[in-house]
């Protein structure tokens, strides 16, 4: 079986992207990756990526589409899976800068279907930046809606390759083109149409509470954070992926010791 993590690696540095990519060739390396970048990148950054063994994807039209990027990146994934589709079984779709592999996600979580990785539970969408970005999609009336629902993140989601193609396009037609290129959304959209999409149910999907596979730590206390030795533990599990570390200087002060860039 092949598995691939695809993330955005757009105008982030090397040094931006050591944890993300070091970790990787640490814990997983049995896993393909592929990443997209810019097309002018600089040549130590494409070459870094190289050594390490990431494929490589431009993006160009990432400079045209009015939007950003964290919108944008969802066209250039369907048109990569679209391509790639009978080469993998699974597929790990991830941020990438604020993210560190502790093993491996597709053996921890070996379930076909669309897998999606809930925030701490003691928040809900009523949370101010996730009620402000779906009350900027949706409007008022929808965003209040959600107001008891938990947080979905938009930044780590696993699937299968039927699966996965389906979310994409599911999540490429939520709201039109038209419409993003006139309202010139920030960072956000993504989140809102994810949350949108799953709270109401238009696609089958298991929900994994924080910690479980995934640890999104955005809004942890950092109580419910234990660290024994290199390894981080959340919620009393241990998450073979840990996103938004980089809101811990704990965190923070020891990844920079451990993936250091050579």
């Amino acid at each position: 079986m092949r598995n691939v993590i695809l993330g955005c690696a757009w105008q982030y540095q090397p040094d931006e992207l050591a944890p993300f990519v070091l970790s990787w060739k640490r814990h997983c390396p049995e896993v393909e990756m592929i990443l997209i970048i810019e097309p002018d990148a600089t040549e130590e950054k494409i070459m870094w990526l190289l050594d390490q063994g990431v494929n490589l994807k431009f993006f160009t039209s990432g400079y045209f589409i009015q939007t950003n990027i964290a919108n944008s990146r969802y066209f250039a994934y369907l048109d990569i899976l679209l391509e790639e589709q009978f080469n993998y079984d699974r597929v790990f779709l991830t941020d990438t800068r604020d993210v560190v592999f502790q093993g491996n996600i597709f053996n921890q979580i070996p379930e076909e279907g669309i897998h999606i990785f809930l925030e701490d539970s003691k928040y809900t969408c009523a949370e101010s930046f996730n009620h402000g970005i779906l009350s900027a999609c949706y409007g008022e009336t929808v965003a209040s809606l959600f107001h008891r629902k938990p947080i979905i993140c938009c930044g780590t989601v696993l699937g299968d390759m039927t699966s996965t193609l389906q979310y994409l396009i599911s999540m490429t037609s939520t709201r039109s083109l038209d419409q993003l290129v006139a309202e010139g959304m920030e960072p956000g959209w993504d989140q809102a149409c994810h949350i949108y999409m799953f709270h109401t149910y238009r696609m089958m999907h298991t929900k994994h509470e924080n910690g479980d596979g995934v640890a999104t730590l955005c809004l942890t206390d950092p109580a419910d954070i234990e660290l024994d030795g290199e390894i981080v533990r959340a919620y009393g599990q241990t998450p073979t992926v840990i996103h938004q570390w980089d809101r811990h200087q704990n965190l923070i002060d020891l990844y920079k010791i451990i993936f250091e860039k050579k």
